[in-house]
C-alpha cells in the first residue's frame, strides 16, 4: 500500500458511520499538520482536512475520537471538530491544558476511545460536552463553536444522559441536571449514581441508606428501597434502563442487577444487616469486581481474590454464573470490553500481553498474545487492536489476524 501519513504521525482507529477508519496525519502546505482519514481495508485515503496543527517536538501525536459524524482532534490545547463524511473543519477551539480521559467510556459495547467527550442531542440544541485535565467541563455548540457554559465538577464527575442533559455532581452542594444550554433542570444530593438510559441509579443518606431510581429529565423518583449494603453503581455492565451494583458482603462483593421498571424487593432489616442477600453470589469466594460489561443477555465479570484473577459468566436475566469461573493467572491488570456475544480481555503480564476471548456460554474460545498491545475494542466480528504505529483487526470468532493497516 502507498504510504498516506507522515511516518513521524500518529495513528488510531475509529469507527465511523461507514466502517472502520484510520486517522492521523499529513503534512499541509505551509508544513503544518492536517488531519486525514484512511480505509485501512484498502489503503485508499478518504479525506484530508483543511484544519493546521502544530507539533512543538516534530512528532504529531495528537488524540482522535469519532461521534456521530463528525471526527475531533486534539493536539496542544486546541480542539477542531471535522465533518466525518467530507473532512470539512466545522471549528477549532483553544480550551487551555489536556483533555482527560474517562474511562468509563470503554464501557460501552463499540466504544473506541476513551477520550472526555460527548455529543449531547436535546431539543434545545446539540452540544459538545469536554472535560479538561483539570476537571472543567466545557459545553460547545456542535455546529459553531461558540462556548455554551462551563463549571467545575466535584472530582470531574458528571453523567451525560442522552436527549436530556448533563448530570453534574457539585462540591458541597446537591447535583445539577443540566440542559444543553446549561439551564439547571433540576438539582439533589447523592452519595453516588450512576446513570443508564434515561434514569438515574443513587444512592441516598437518610436515618437508613437508600438506593433510588430517578427519572432524569424531572428528577422524579420511581422507586426507593432501603438497602445499606450498596457499596459501588457500577456503570461497567449497564443496559438500557438498567444497571449492575456491587453489594459488600461478608469479606466479598456480589453484583446485583435492578432495573428502572419495577422496585426490586426490599430485604428485612436482619436479613440487609447480617446477610447481605441481594445479588447472586460469585463462584469466587472473597472475590472483589475489578472489570466488568454486559454483552447481550450476559454479563462479564473481572474478580480478583486469593486465587487470583478470574473471568465469570454471568446470565444478564438471573445473575447466576452459565459456567465455572476461568482463571487468568498472575495477570497485573485486566480490561475486558465486548460486542455481538463475545467479551475479550486484554491480561498484561510482567512480560506480555494476551487477549483472551469468551463466549456467551462462559468458555474461552481463544487466545492470542501480542506484544505492545495498547488498547482494544470490539466492532461486531472484529477485535480491533492498537499497537505502536500499526492498527490490527482480529476475527473476533477465532482471533486470527484479518488484516493490518501500519503507519
Amino acid at each position: 500500500m502507498t504510504r498516506v501519513f507522515d511516518e513521524q504521525s500518529a495513528i488510531a482507529p475509529l469507527i465511523t458511520p461507514h466502517g472502520l477508519r484510520v486517522v492521523g496525519g499529513i503534512r499541509g502546505p505551509s508544513g503544518m499538520w492536517q488531519p486525514a482519514m484512511v480505509d485501512p481495508a484498502t489503503g485508499q485515503r478518504v479525506w484530508a482536512g483543511a484544519g493546521e496543527f502544530s507539533a512543538t517536538y516534530g512528532t504529531w501525536t495528537p488524540r482522535f475520537a469519532t461521534r456521530r459524524n463528525v471526527v475531533f482532534v486534539f493536539n496542544e490545547g486546541w480542539l477542531g471538530c471535522f465533518d466525518g463524511g467530507s473532512g470539512a473543519q466545522k471549528w477549532k477551539v483553544h480550551i487551555g491544558g489536556d483533555l482527560s480521559r474517562m474511562p468509563r467510556r470503554w464501557v460501552r459495547d463499540g466504544a473506541t476511545d476513551a477520550i472526555a467527550i460527548d455529543v449531547l442531542s436535546t431539543e434545545e440544541g446539540t452540544v459538545a460536552v469536554v472535560r479538561t485535565d483539570e476537571y472543567l467541563l466545557l459545553a460547545y455548540d456542535l455546529e459553531t463553536g461558540a462556548l455554551q457554559w462551563s463549571v467545575t465538577p466535584d472530582s470531574g464527575t458528571y453523567y451525560v444522559v442522552p436527549q436530556v442533559g448533563v448530570l453534574v455532581f457539585l462540591e458541597d452542594a446537591p447535583a445539577e441536571l443540566r440542559g444543553a444550554r446549561g439551564d439547571v433542570k433540576w438539582a439533589r444530593e447523592f452519595e453516588s449514581a450512576t446513570v443508564s438510559g434515561r434514569h438515574v441509579f443513587a444512592k441516598v443518606r437518610g436515618d437508613v441508606d437508600a438506593l433510588v431510581c430517578l427519572d432524569a429529565a424531572t428528577g422524579h423518583e420511581r422507586w426507593r428501597v432501603e438497602e445499606d449494603s450498596v457499596q459501588d453503581l457500577d456503570e461497567a455492565a449497564t443496559g438500557l434502563d438498567q444497571a449492575l451494583l456491587t453489594i459488600s458482603g461478608s469479606f466479598s462483593q456480589r453484583p446485583w442487577s435492578v432495573s428502572a421498571e419495577a422496585s426490586p424487593p426490599k430485604e428485612g432489616l436482619f436479613a440487609r444487616l447480617f446477610g447481605r442477600t441481594h445479588g447472586a453470589p460469585l463462584p469466587v469466594k472473597k472475590a472483589c469486581l475489578l472489570s466488568t460489561t454486559r454483552v447481550g443477555t450476559r454479563v462479564f465479570v473481572v474478580t480478583d481474590s486469593d486465587a487470583g484473577k478470574h473471568m465469570v459468566t454471568l446470565d444478564a436475566a438471573s445473575g447466576r454464573p452459565v459456567a465455572a469461573p476461568v482463571a487468568l493467572g498472575n495477570a497485573n491488570w485486566v480490561n475486558v470490553r465486548g460486542q455481538g456475544g463475545v467479551a475479550v480481555a486484554r491480561c498484561e503480564y510482567d512480560d506480555r500481553v494476551v487477549l483472551q476471548a469468551f463466549g456467551a456460554g462462559g468458555g474461552q474460545l481463544w487466545t492470542r498474545e501480542l506484544e505492545d498491545a495498547q488498547e482494544h475494542f470490539c466492532n461486531g466480528a472484529d477485535v480491533i487492536v492498537e499497537l505502536p504505529r500499526q492498527v490490527a483487526v482480529l476475527d473476533a470468532a477465532d482471533g486470527s489476524t484479518r488484516f493490518a493497516y501500519a503507519n
